[in-house]
């Protein structure tokens, strides 16, 4: 049976459902009384199907919370209704950044009395009613943050996703095997160090089941077992693994990887050997859903693969029993450059997800977003930022700790690949410290900055002096400018439709004069129209000099749609002349930047000047023996040229 909180509308349920619970009146003095000063915190508890089975009201002050009334119906006990609301009431409490939690109870309680302080609730006071009949028993329980810790339990896995980044641990499968109870003193020694939630991961874990299995064994014979996730996808779930799951004591949930609604996007993503795994994945989710376990599915949008799909995926996850589906972006890295064309940015996500909810997330943060679905109240959907993308500042509120398989502890696999030996438990506490120093370390340096490859383009008013090249060979230029010291810090994707008037004149034939209007590859909700002027100096050694102005200095113009845009360009008696798909890498050493873009097939570095800044990174090209020809033609004037050619299948257009 599964239940839910839902936040109480007013009082009225709160007194309604008192009332059907103890056969007693709740009055409004009763509640007046009582909250007077304090934050109020009231829920219903509702099964699946909304029929609601209990209450909790609690009452906070400062960082203390009593849970001052709260109720089951006696029909509903038994099916468990009663332990959801303790545990779930501990999670908001903790939530809402409650650190100490007070439970009354009564010695005619005893099934409540067992439930609590199996949950690790200690008695810090007694007292006797007046006709000494009832012995009122307080209890505490310290309410931990939630601190997760991952370990891999291998970086081996036995699909081959296009994306994989094996979080952040590499591929080469070459680690260290350690013994399994070398293991399992190290993770404990986490767990005494205030980490309640472990998350077994991989590569894929369930290769190795007998390990996820003694590890569940283990921790259930704690006293205070910690919350455990399994991160799996699903090929390898059986039938023990999840008898180990609903056995476990603690708190526990799966979740899925499933990137796909299809069979063939499902192989497109995956690479899976067999082509029954679909199938075979979505009848695993359907058998551990059955089985009683929460089950969350992890979907990565592609952009071009299945984003859009967002609402099929929906409707499969909630059909397989899902509790929840969360909608992740792609982590795009330095190391893997050509992800960032699958990039989809979540922000362009929500159109979507809201079209199937409710109403308004949940307590929406800078990082994730929560929907109700607007049919099924206790399925949610989530749209979440990667962690990275908020910036180095935010890593450690929002990233848990990451351990490899041979308990090697990652800080940063984004900014610093080193790892740092977690084996001894003793040490454990240093290691982390140190780890914590280096990411502050980068949250100082770096501040709101993302250290992946996607970055958010600004608007700048006017450039001066940026002259372009040809690239003759964009490996081999790579390759160069790696040797040289740079580092690639960014990728973007544009989809740009040029204009210009019906009857033009020589300023909008010569590009003089653009009007643009496109999209961010990663957010196509970002339509927008550009309108520049250029100034073109021919260099002899540098070629075409460019300087760009744009027409309204506060940004572009937006609009809501393609459609709307174009329409507005035919009413001033505009026509598309071209159209292209940028795609650019960013490059940075120290405070030199360039940039290497792609359209049509047609590769070209661009040099911000002055003059003699540009010619300097050009004399290191020579001398790293980089093949790059000046262009002496306005770039517009080039990729039309370009583009008409290889449409008429003429060859290449030069620029002499």
């Amino acid at each position: 049976m599964k239940w839910y909180f839902e936040p109480a509308q007013g009082f009225e349920e709160i007194r309604a459902g008192h009332q059907q619970v103890f056969d007693e009146l709740l009055t409004p003095e009763d509640v007046q009384q009582q909250v007077a000063g304090k934050q109020v915190h009231a829920y219903l508890v509702k099964q699946i199907s909304g029929e609601t089975a209990g209450f909790a009201v609690y009452l906070g002050r400062g960082s203390q919370v009593d849970l001052w009334i709260a109720g089951v119906l006696p029909q509903k006990q038994r099916l468990g209704a009663g332990a959801f609301l303790i545990e779930q009431g501990e999670n908001e409490m903790t939530g809402k950044g409650y650190t100490q939690l007070f439970v009354n109870s009564y010695n005619r309680w005893n099934i409540m009395l067992s439930l609590l302080t199996r949950r690790g609730y200690r008695v810090v006071d007694t007292a006797f009613n007046e006709n000494r009949a009832d012995l009122k028993i307080r209890l505490e329980k310290t309410l931990r943050p939630r601190r997760e810790l991952r370990y891999a339990i291998t970086e081996i896995c036995n699909f081959k996703c296009l994306f994989c980044h094996n979080e952040g641990l590499g591929h080469d499968g070459k680690r260290e095997r350690l013994p399994k109870e070398s293991v399992l003193a190290v993770l404990k020694e986490a767990i005494a160090l205030g980490h309640t939630d472990i998350t077994l991961t991989g590569g894929e874990p369930l290769l190795h089941p007998d390990r996820v299995i003694y590890l569940l064994e283990n921790f259930s014979r704690m006293p205070l077992p910690p919350d455990i996730t399994l991160v799996t996808n699903g090929s390898r779930l059986n039938d023990a693994v999840i008898r180990a799951m609903v056995d476990y004591r603690g708190k526990k949930k799966i979740h899925l990887s499933l990137h796909a609604t299809d069979e063939r996007t499902f192989r497109q993503v995956t690479r899976a050997p067999k082509r029954d795994m679909f199938a075979r994945v979505v009848n695993n989710i359907k058998k551990a859903a059955a089985a009683g376990l929460t089950v969350k599915v992890n979907h990565v949008v592609l952009q071009n693969i299945n984003h859009t799909r967002i609402a099929d995926a929906i409707e499969l996850a909630r059909d397989m029993g899902a509790s929840n589906i969360k909608f992740l972006e792609l982590l795009v890295l330095p190391g893997s450059p050509d992800d960032y064309r699958m990039y989809y940015d979540a922000r362009a996500v929500h159109d979507q997800v809201a079209q199937a909810a409710a109403g308004d997330p949940d307590h929406p943060t800078p990082r994730q977003y929560i929907y109700r679905h607007r049919d099924d109240a206790r399925f949610s959907m989530e749209v979440q930022r990667l962690t990275c993308a908020l910036g180095c500042a935010h890593c450690r509120e929002n990233r848990d700790r990451t351990l490899s398989s041979a308990l090697d502890y990652h800080p940063c696999f984004v900014l610093d690949k080193r790892a740092y030996s977690a084996k001894n438990p003793a040490r454990l506490k240093d290691v982390f410290k140190n780890g914590d120093r280096i990411i502050d370390g980068y949250a100082a340096r770096y501040g709101e900055k993302s250290p992946t490859l996607i970055q958010q383009e600004t608007f700048i008013a006017a450039k001066q002096s940026e002259f372009l090249f040809l690239v003759a060979d964009d490996k081999a230029f790579r390759k160069a400018i790696a040797r040289g010291g740079f580092s690639q810090t960014g990728a973007l994707g544009h989809h740009l439709e040029y204009y210009r008037p019906k009857q033009p004149s020589d300023s909008w034939l010569k590009c003089k004069k653009l009007m643009k209007i496109g999209w961010d590859h990663h957010d196509r909700s970002k339509m927008e129209l550009v309108y520049t002027d250029h100034q073109y100096n021919l260099d002899p050694q540098l070629g075409m000099e460019t300087v760009t102005q744009y027409l309204d200095p506060d940004g572009p113009m937006a609009f809501k749609t393609a459609e709307k845009a174009r329409h507005f360009l035919e009413r001033l008696d505009f026509e598309n002349f071209m159209t292209l798909e940028w795609h650019i890498e960013l490059w940075n050493r120290k405070k030199t930047k360039i940039s290497l873009a792609n359209a049509g097939g047609a590769w070209t570095v661009k040099l911000n000047g002055p003059a003699p800044a540009a010619q300097a990174i050009l004399d290191e090209f020579a001398r790293w023996d980089v093949k790059v020809s000046p262009l002496r033609v306005p770039l517009p004037v080039y990729m039309e040229k370009h583009v008409k050619l290889n449409q008429t299948g003429s060859g290449q257009f030069g620029d002499k």
